[in-house]
């Protein structure tokens, strides 16, 4: 079972994800959009990765040098979330 936290950064990182594009939240963009605390977000992020629902990405600047990382929904994780497997 899907924690409340966890459902919620799954549920964010979701609706992030316009179109077929990817977009990609950091640690700092999820907490934000989440309305959860930093201590929260982390561990939920970590368990969704494990699970499969959510993957790491690179983030490279427009000068194409690597920028940081943050996390994407995988195609798992927006089926979970699509049909209500994560209810935040």
């Amino acid at each position: 079972m899907m924690s409340p936290q966890e459902a919620r950064c799954l549920k964010e990182l979701a609706e992030a994800y316009p179109d077929d594009e990817c977009s990609i939240l950091t640690f700092a963009g999820i907490t934000e959009r989440s309305g959860l605390s930093a201590r929260e977000v982390r561990p939920a992020i970590h368990e969704l990765a494990r699970l499969g629902y959510v993957r790491r990405a690179a983030i490279f600047g427009s000068d194409g040098r690597l920028a940081g990382s943050g996390y994407i929904a995988t195609r798992l994780g927006l089926v979970a979330s699509e049909r209500g497997v994560a209810r935040a």
